[in-house]
This record gives structure tokens, C-alpha cells and sequence, in this order.
């Protein structure tokens, strides 16, 4: 019997129900209107309920919005406000109302990206709150993180994301970073791989017979788009030159096979990274710099990569050789000036007398920094120019003894101060010298970084001994190579790239460092993971993007380049707690008023003027939208003019 279809039933009931209207009787008609119209209400019940939920969300903002713009609350508690009632707070409480009642929940992006970031980060937290938020099992984690290619070598995945969001973006150029993180030696046996980890091992070849002691991770990070990603990670014994060369132009064919195109290659100043780049080849004789070598890949001859130093590790070296010999020298065309850590520690013993500081920033962890030798702002810090204006002001303004003769002090603190912002620009609206290249400006870094590198040539050790010729030459071979890459980078991509400017924080080693800090807080805190724990890290944070790395590490986030992960990004937001809770203690002027300020010193005199100038500023200038030098005169007795002031805020 033929099969019939819906359509020929369909036609079939209409003709029974037209040909014998007999059927339909006048009380079935009027339940079947009662029904339709309780439907309707229903309907324009819920369209109702939904219409007024979306105008009391639009009016909860815009009572906010008001109440800010009558600055009834500040912007703190705007923020509180907004984030306690949307993002990720709402999400959890959507997902917990939808899965109370359901034996097979599911998961929204967002509540995944948190699950694996919370069990990431403290797996007994987790299993504490997973009841209250109806979180996944941890099995079911583990499920999600097993279709996760993560063995040493290179990541072909990570490459295809990291491929993907440069073509949307229109960002090819990258750096490509390479550092070492130190492994506790330990070898395991791995079930999933019916194998023992723990090995030398470099995804290629068999495994080697030394247990590894370190993780080279090879790191991608743009430099016109906001993208980073990690694309190889090797277990090693001390590599080779010759290993880290292959294993760098290798690296640099495959980026170039998923379409990106690396254009520095950025170490930091150990003589095995600077051999690799002699091997790649570089020139690094000082007297005849070539800091670039030809691109490996066969549709990219044409192209150069540059080889940079790490600018925060460079001015940690110079910042650990001036404090452990003491002095310095530098050859001039009258004479050999001495360039002294004394001053600096002058400088920091006469602030510890007073509670007043001209250089805020100088404490005693900048001077006695063996605990802290890693931390880059320390260092920073330490030889800075604020740190040289003050020395200048206790010179030349109170001439006091200590300080005579510490020009060429200043001048070298200065120099290295502004090569180290300009080699770690971020912001593309800065000014001076922590401005973006950009050929608007090149008549500011360009000459500076062309004499820079004579500048270098001239600073000699102690004994005499030109300093880029001594054992530790790192610090001025590896700033001169930066410089000489720098500018020729910025020549090559401003000229004949669609660059407006570049930002030199994109060669730092900043960006993996932050990523090892994450890696050491799995669990809480584990500084040297075995290498099996550290691949199972690399496979959470391939998976999520919500970790952010400590604030106590040796590296802090700068700028907001954004780490790629196997899954598209959820949004989670990561501002400011919510939950903070805020003082409301009202105190007194007597309280935090210090009687000692009354003192009439010289001293007490600079940094009081300095602080209340910088206070008039910038209240004169959110008061009134003209020039505060117009609405604002000073008279007074002392022997400060009006025009000191209001002195320059980089002055002290």
C-alpha cells in the first residue's frame, strides 16, 4: 500500500471537515476561542513582563549615570554598582537558576572559562564552591582538556589560532620571544601516554637520555595587532647555540607557513643567545654592528629578522655592575669622568633622615635589592631621572658637600633612562621619550639612538678597561644591539609599512615572563614545576584566558595585549573586585598630619613646594579648562620664585 504523505492528509481532513460541518458543533467553537484568547493574554502577559524587565534595567543605568554626573557617587562606586549587576555575576546566576533542576546541565562559555580558571588556580577552592554554583565535575575539566594536543615541540594549534586572528586583524608582523624557565628534575610515568616524562625533550626524534632541568618556551607576539600566543616549549639540559639556532629558524618557517611573518627575534643577554644569533647570522662585532639576518623561509628571502636584547635585562645588568664595583668611567674630551653608586646611596641615606622625599620612588629596597634583583621597576627606579634631578637639586641648589662632582653620574643615569623608555614605549600617546617611533617623531629617537651607541663605546670598568671588552659586557653589548635593531626596524617598517608608529614594549621579554608567572600559580604557588606539571599548566592556560598573572611577579601587565586561547574568548571581565568593601572612617586632620613638617629647612622647603605646585596644578586644571599659569599668581618671600613652583612634574 502506497505510503501517504502529510500534505495529501492534510488536504484530506479539510475536505472532511468542510464536506460534514455537521462535525463542528457551536460548543467546541467557543472553548477553542477561550483557549486562543487565553493564549493571548499569556503572550502579551510575557511581552509585557519582558518590555518592563528592559526598561527597569535601562532606568537602574541611567540612575546611575545620573547619579554620577551630579557627583552624588564617585566612580568607584559606579563601578561597583554596574559590575555587582551584570557580566560575570549575572552570568553565574543565570547558569545556577537554569541548572537547579536539570540532571545534564550545560555550560555557557563564560562559566567554563571560570571553572577552569578557579580549579586552575586552587583545586580545593573549588571543590568547596562547586555545590553552591553547580559547577562541572573535575572529571569533566579533564575531559575538555584531553582533546588538547600539548606535547613538547610545536604547537600546530596555537599556530592556526594565533593565523586566524592575524588575518582578521590584518596583523603578520610579530616578535617572536624565546626564554628559559628553570624545572625541578623529577621523571614520572604518564598513563595517557604509556610513557615515563620527564626527559630532554624536543618533539622531534627520539626522547633523550639526560632528565630536563628546563623549559624553552618560544612565544608569538604582535606587533600592529593585540595578540600573543605560545607556539613551541622544548625540555632541555642546557641547549646549545646550535640547538637554540634550529630550533629558532624552524619556528620561524612554520609561523610563516600560517601566514605570519616574524620580524625580530628577542633573547636575553646570555652568550648562548648571542652565539644563536651569530650562527643565524649576525654580525655582533661592536666597530661593525649587523643586527639582522635573512629570513629562513623560502617566500620571505627578501625579509629581514632582527636579533634584540631584552631591555629589562639589560638595565638590570647595568644596574648590578654599577652597585657591585662601585664606580664606573667614561672617556671624555677632557679626561676620564668617574661615574659612582655612592651618590645614589648618599641620596637615599639623607632621605631616610626625614619623612619627606625628593626622589619618592628611592627606598631601601632600591638600594640593598639582593631579594629583588629580578624585579624590572626596581631597577627602573633606581636610575631614573627623577633620581638624577634630585641629585642635581642637593648639587647645584643646596650645594651640599656629598654631592659635588656627580654630573657625569646624572648624565649617565639620564642616558640610560631615557634608551631604556624609548626601548619600552607602550603607550601610543605618550610623550618624550616613552613616545611610539613614529616618523612624526623620528627627529627625537633617531639621532638618540644613532649616539647612544658611542655613548656605550665610551663607559670603562674601574681598572680602566673599555667595559664592552671586559667579562661582563653584556649590559653594553646587548643595549647597543638593541639600539642599532630598533632603529633599523622602525626605518624598515614606518617607511615601507602601513606603520603609524610601533611600540618597542612588543620586543620585551615582559610578555613571557608574566606568562611563567602564571604557570608557577597553578595550585597557589609552585616556582619549579616538573615538566609534567608544567605541561598540564600549558593546557589550562591554552584553554582559558581569565588567569592573569601575579602582581608580585618579576613582570606586571603593561599594556592589553591579549592572550589567544583554543576557545573564543568569553569577555570575562576582569576589573576591579566588586566585593571591595571601603573605609568609612573619617580622619582627622590631627591624625595624619605630621608636626615635623613645621620645620624650616631648605629640605622640607623643596619638597613642599614641589608637592603643592603639583597639587595646584592639577586642581587648577580640572577647575577651569584654561591655562592655569592666567588664573593662578604666587607671591611669596622665600627664596623660590613663582616659576620654581611650578615646576615640571618630572622635576623631583
Amino acid at each position: 500500500m502506497k505510503k501517504r504523505t502529510p500534505r495529501f492528509r492534510d488536504q484530506l481532513m479539510y475536505g472532511i471537515a468542510h464536506d460534514h460541518s455537521y462535525y463542528w458543533t457551536p460548543k467546541k467553537e467557543t472553548c477553542l476561542k477561550k483557549k486562543v484568547y487565553a493564549l493571548q493574554q499569556k503572550l502579551k502577559n510575557t511581552r509585557a513582563r519582558l518590555r518592563n524587565r528592559s526598561g527597569q534595567n535601562k532606568r537602574l543605568k541611567d540612575i546611575i549615570t545620573d547619579l554620577k554626573n551630579q557627583h552624588l557617587i564617585d566612580t568607584q562606586a559606579e563601578t561597583l554598582l554596574q559590575d555587582s549587576f551584570s557580566g560575570m555575576s549575572l552570568d553565574l546566576f543565570r547558569h545556577v537558576r537554569r541548572n537547579a533542576k536539570h540532571n545534564e546541565p550545560c555550560y555557557l562559555p563564560k562559566v567554563r572559562n571560570f571553572a577552569l580558571s578557579l580549579h586552575f588556580l586552587s583545586p580545593r577552592a573549588y571543590d568547596f564552591i562547586r555545590p553552591v554554583l553547580h559547577l562541572p565535575h573535575p572529571r569533566c575539566l579533564r575531559r575538555w582538556k584531553a582533546s588538547v594536543y600539548c606535547s613538547p615541540g610545536y604547537l600546530e594549534n596555537m599556530l592556526k589560532v594565533a593565523a586566524a586572528r592575524a588575518r582578521a586583524t590584518e596583523s603578520y608582523h610579530c616578535s617572536l620571544i624565546v626564554d628559559e624557565m628553570s624545572l625541578r628534575k623529577d621523571i614520572s610515568w604518564v598513563p595517557s601516554q604509556n610513557r615515563y616524562c620527564g626527559f630532554t625533550d624536543f618533539g622531534q626524534g627520539p626522547v633523550g637520555n639526560s632528565i630536563a632541568s628546563n623549559v624553552l618556551l618560544f612565544m608569538l607576539v604582535s606587533l600592529k595587532g593585540r595578540w600573543k600566543a605560545p607556539v613551541a616549549y622544548f625540555l632541555t639540559d642546557h641547549i646549545s647555540s646550535t640547538q637554540l639556532a634550529t630550533c629558532v629558524r624552524e619556528a620561524i618557517c612554520k609561523a610563516a607557513d600560517n601566514g605570519l611573518i616574524v620580524k625580530t627575534f628577542v633573547a636575553d643577554g646570555l652568550r648562548a643567545n648571542v652565539k644563536a644569533a651569530i650562527e643565524l647570522g649576525c654580525n655582533l662585532d661592536v666597530y661593525n654592528l649587523c643586527t639582522h639576518f635573512q629570513h629562513p623561509h623560502p617566500r620571505h628571502r627578501d625579509e629581514a629578522v632582527y636579533f634584540i636584547c631584552d631591555p629589562p635585562h639589560m638595565l638590570k645588568l647595568f644596574r648590578n655592575f654599577l652597585a657591585e664595583r662601585g664606580i664606573m668611567k667614561r672617556a671624555t674630551e677632557h679626561g676620564v669622568q668617574t661615574i659612582s653608586w655612592q651618590y645614589i646611596k648618599a641620596l637615599h641615606e639623607l632621605q631616610k633622615t626625614d619623612s619627606l622625599y625628593l626622589a619618592k620612588k628611592l627606598t631601601n629596597k632600591h638600594i640593598n635589592f639582593n631579594n629583588v634583583k629580578m624585579k624590572v621597576n626596581i631597577a627602573a627606579q633606581t636610575l631614573s631621572s627623577s633620581v638624577a634631578t634630585a641629585i642635581d637639586h642637593l648639587r647645584d641648589d643646596l650645594k651640599l658637600p656629598q654631592f659635588q662632582g656627580s654630573e657625569e653620574t646624572c648624565a649617565f643615569i639620564r642616558h640610560i633612562d631615557r634608551l631604556f623608555n624609548l626601548l619600552n614605549c607602550k603607550n601610543p600617546f605618550a610623550k618624550g621619550f616613552k613616545a611610539a617611533l613614529s616618523e612624526r617623531n623620528q627627529g627625537n629617537w633617531k639621532p638618540f639612538l644613532q649616539n647612544i651607541q658611542l655613548y656605550l663605546l665610551s663607559l670603562q670598568e674601574p681598572s680602566g678597561l673599555p667595559l664592552h671588552q671586559g667579562r661582563r659586557n653584556q649590559c653594553v653589548l646587548g643595549f647597543m644591539i638593541t639600539a642599532r635593531s630598533t632603529l633599523k626596524l622602525a626605518e624598515d617598517l614606518l617607511g615601507k609599512e602601513s606603520y603609524r608608529y610601533l611600540l618597542t614594549y612588543k620586543f620585551s621579554q615582559d610578555h613571557i615572563e608574566m606568562f611563567f608567572g602564571k604557570i608557577r600559580q597553578r595550585s597557589g604557588w609552585n616556582n619549579n614545576p616538573t615538566s609534567e606539571q608544567f605541561r598540564s599548566a600549558l593546557k589550562s592556560l591554552m584553554m582559558s584566558s581569565t588567569i592573569t598573572p601575579s602582581r608580585h611577579g618579576n613582570a606586571v601587565p603593561l599594556d592589553d595585549t591579549v592572550e589567544l586561547t583554543l576557545q573564543p574568548s568569553s569577555g570575562l571581565e576582569t576589573a576591579g573586585n566588586p566585593l571591595q568593601t571601603y573605609d568609612s572612617e573619617l580622619l582627622t586632620a590631627s591624625s595624619i598630619f605630621d608636626s615635623s613638617l613645621l620645620d624650616d629647612t631648605d629640605w622640607r622647603q623643596s619638597c613642599l613646594y614641589y608637592t603643592a605646585g603639583f597639587v595646584a596644578r592639577r586642581t587648577v586644571k580640572r577647575l577651569c579648562r584654561c591655562s592655569f599659569r592666567q588664573r593662578v599668581r604666587i607671591t611669596t618671600k622665600s627664596i623660590f620664585t613663582a616659576q620654581e613652583f611650578w615646576r615640571p612634574k618630572n622635576s623631583f
